[in-house]
């Protein structure tokens, strides 16, 4: 038989390289190959290059299937019942009605060896998978290779889902070399040099490349369309243009099928394969930034007219036909579009005139999740109900936008009160002091309670990252919380001056201050802030030089913060600790306060890590380093935290121990040998500033000058001695959290103390080691 004509004019050796999917191929030739696999089905949204893909595999299979090969473009088929007649067609047999073809097609097939079938663009007649299944049922010896935006959902169907191409991250700031890795980044560069031969990435155009990649969500026929402009918008023109011109980029290659000449009409292609329910559902979901749960979803949904089926089902088939992507995250699952995708959908959704039901909707969804994250914080600060709120940072953006933009300014207020928790932990602290600003402003019908709880969060973000406009701030919330008559307002106001006095190293009046904040506290139900009181207390302490006072303050709030479940503060002791035991040349202590707080679940469990907080490890660090006589690495460590743009200005006492550390260390190494090594800290990455704090901390931990432990050394608080004496006893945790009335989580953080403070690793060794040094 003419095996030509089996062969249609579209299989073709393709002349340009298949960027970024050699893996891909190689993975589906293997399971083509194999005996129990009768249908591979590509899947994937439109624009990812699953026709491309398949005709780079059809090419490769040519040594196991020879000419034996059937393709099928259903893309001009309308209706399900001429999938099998087109396959008739393209196997060269004559044009039969449906029944006729599916008998004449398999005896064809039967005839043959090992053949394979490919049938590209399903998504459209899915109805007609049950015939294909029938027909790989009657034929033993055909394999299947399909593509489709959603399975096909037959018997013995291998799913295989082509993603985008790997994009460089927002946060990355690329080398050259580095962009070279991306698979959309290499893409774009081969296309562009298709139209271009002079086009080249430089240092110059690299993050705009890198951007326009990113924002094209790594879609390889979105990046094929864009850089085949490059002679006419260089990438640096190109890339705040972008969303304007997306809808617009058209291929200029005439063989393109219809459907691909424009980024939008591939999506479109899939959007208009939609019932009218999940057309309107998938317009309303386009609200979301930055992706959704279920829950989020069904509330949106709840607005919709006219939908019928469950939320559930709906997204189930948005996402099996990849027009909506669950994330892989563990957890409750969220889900997410491309952003092109997005951009499509936001169209629709303005076309349709949904804009204000859907955004609406989208804001009071996360204002009720603001209540419950601010209910949740009301006496400490959960750190689960911080994480949850930065997954949904981008969407708490976008509802705080549609609220100022409609000017519903009172939810608006309430929406930046109940943020405040999230601000200040998150580290958003100039974001949250712009929207919080604009919370206090006086405005017809505000409450002065409100206005004047916005003004205090204002002033604490501003304290924060000290603002050049916090003492005006400080006023302004001292002001509006006299006039409202709270007695709680009343008392953080006073702990927020009487911490800007401890800033500022004015000890005296942060004292007295302090005094009146620890009055004042007591009589409300505030135990975080009451807390806060303690450790400021404690900074003056140190910072006079009552390293006594400060120490044994510093352990009695520790304790006490583990005891009420606040990880915040207790890890803010840890630092103070460290500092104070460098001065007293216990180094080993030192040492193990640092190592305690590089462990502590509150590092581990938020962003806090790489943000504030890091820095400020650098510096103790540094400190140590210094303390130690290691000048060189003290210095780059100095370079570090200096580096580190996140730190903002770190206030008394510590940036005045880290300041005479500083001077110590560019006095002995000299000018110019601190200057270099400084720069060299400031060019470090983490993984070598690991490396870094690691040296620092072993040689601490082995220093002549470390003090001896005996028992006077054993700085134990009344709630650890009471959990050493149970582990005497041989009790665990639980047993120990039962018999104190505190949580298995609280014994455990007593446990791990008691453990840091006998420098040993186990509970045996601990309990030896009280029995040793007379310590029950």
């Amino acid at each position: 038989m003419d095996t030509s004509v089996r062969q249609q004019h579209w299989l073709r050796s393709p002349r340009t390289s298949l960027i970024g999917r050699e893996a891909d191929i190689a993975s589906v030739l293997a399971l083509l190959q194999r005996d129990d696999v009768g249908i591979v089905t590509l899947t994937g949204p439109g624009g990812v290059g699953k026709t491309q893909m398949a005709m780079h595999v059809v090419m490769a299979e040519r040594e196991v299937f020879g000419d034996d090969i059937v393709l099928v473009d259903l893309s001009v088929v309308s209706a399900p019942s001429e999938v099998v007649p087109a396959i008739a067609q393209s196997a060269g047999l004559r044009s039969t009605a449906e029944t006729d073809a599916l008998e004449s097609v398999s005896r064809y097939f039967a005839r043959l060896g090992t053949t394979l079938l490919l049938i590209d663009n399903v998504e459209h007649v899915l109805a007609a998978s049950a015939a294909i299944a029938e027909l790989l049922a009657l034929c033993p010896n055909l394999t299947v290779l399909a593509t489709s935006r959603e399975p096909l959902q037959i018997r013995d169907e291998h799913v295989y889902p082509v993603v985008p191409l790997s994009v460089p991250r927002r946060e990355d700031d690329l080398s050259l070399v580095e962009a070279a890795s991306y698979d959309a980044v290499r893409l774009f560069l081969a296309r562009a040099q298709a139209v271009q031969p002079e086009f080249e990435i430089t240092s110059d155009n690299v993050a705009a490349v890198a951007d326009i990649c990113r924002r094209l969500d790594g879609l390889p026929l979105a990046i094929e369309l864009a850089a085949l402009r490059v002679h006419v918008l260089p990438p640096n023109a190109m890339q705040p243009r972008l969303e304007q011109l997306l809808p617009m980029l058209d291929g200029s290659s005439r063989d393109m099928p219809q459907r691909q000449h424009t980024v939008f009409s591939t999506i479109g292609w899939s959007y208009d394969l939609l019932t009218p329910e999940e057309q309107r559902f998938f317009r309303h979901m386009v609200v979301f930034s930055g992706g959704f749960t279920l829950d989020s979803a069904a509330f949106v949904a709840s607005r919709v007219p006219g939908l019928e089926m469950h939320p559930l089902q709906i997204l189930t088939s948005l996402v099996d036909k990849n027009l909506i992507q669950r994330e892989d995250i563990p957890g409750e699952p969220r889900y997410t579009m491309l952003e092109t995708i997005r951009q499509f959908g936001y169209e629709r959704l303005v076309e349709s005139g949904e804009v204000q039901d859907a955004s609406g909707a989208h804001a009071d969804w996360f204002v009720d999740v603001a209540v419950r994250a601010a209910s949740a914080c009301r006496r400490v600060v959960p750190l689960a109900e911080i994480r949850q709120l930065e997954i949904e940072h981008p969407n708490i953006r976008a509802a705080l936008s549609w609220l100022l933009s409609t000017g519903q300014m009172e939810k608006l207020r309430h929406l930046s009160i109940d943020l405040g928790w999230f601000w200040y932990v998150g580290r958003h602290e100039h974001e949250g002091l712009g929207w919080l600003r604009l919370a206090s402003e006086p405005r017809e019908g505000a409450d002065i309670r409100d206005r004047a709880e916005a003004a205090r969060w204002a002033a604490m973000l501003a304290q924060r990252v000290h603002h050049r406009d916090t003492a005006s701030l400080l006023d302004r919330a001292g002001v509006l919380a006299e006039a409202s008559g709270d007695a709680r307002l009343q008392a953080l106001s006073t702990k927020l001056h009487a911490i800007q006095a401890v800033h500022a190293g004015e000890y005296d009046a942060a004292s007295m201050l302090l005094d009146t904040a620890r009055t004042q506290i007591q009589q409300v139900d505030e135990p975080w802030h009451a807390l806060d009181i303690e450790f400021n207390r404690a900074c003056v302490a140190f910072g006079t030089g009552d390293f006594a006072t400060a120490v044994a303050t510093l352990e009695r709030v520790r304790e006490a913060g583990i005891a009420i479940g606040d990880l915040i503060v207790p890890t803010w002791t840890l630092r103070v600790l460290c500092l104070i035991a460098s001065e007293q040349g216990r180094y080993d202590r030192a040492a193990a306060t640092l190592r305690a707080s590089l462990d502590s679940e509150y590092y581990a469990a938020t962003p806090v890590r790489q943000q504030y907080s890091w820095p400020l490890i650098l510096g103790c660090t540094a400190v140590l380093a210094a303390k130690l006589e290691s000048w060189a690495p003290a210095a780059r460590l100095q370079g570090s935290a200096a580096a580190d743009s996140r730190s903002g200005v770190i206030a008394h006492p510590e940036s005045a121990t880290f300041a005479k550390a500083e001077a110590e260390v560019q006095h002995v190494l000299g000018d110019d040998a601190w200057r270099e090594q400084v720069e060299r800290g400031g060019a470090m990455r983490s993984v070598e500033l690991g490396a870094e704090i690691e040296r620092v901390l072993a040689a601490a931990e082995q220093a002549p000058g470390a003090a001896s432990r005996d028992e006077q050394d054993i700085v134990l608080t009344p709630r650890e001695r009471e959990v050493l004496r149970l582990m005497v006893e041989g009790r665990s945790n639980r047993e120990i959290a039962e018999t104190l009335f505190i949580t298995v989580r609280t014994a455990k953080a007593h446990v791990s103390n008691i453990l840091a403070k006998f420098d040993v690793e186990s509970r045996t060794a601990a309990v030896t080691y009280a029995h040793q040094h007379n310590l029950v």
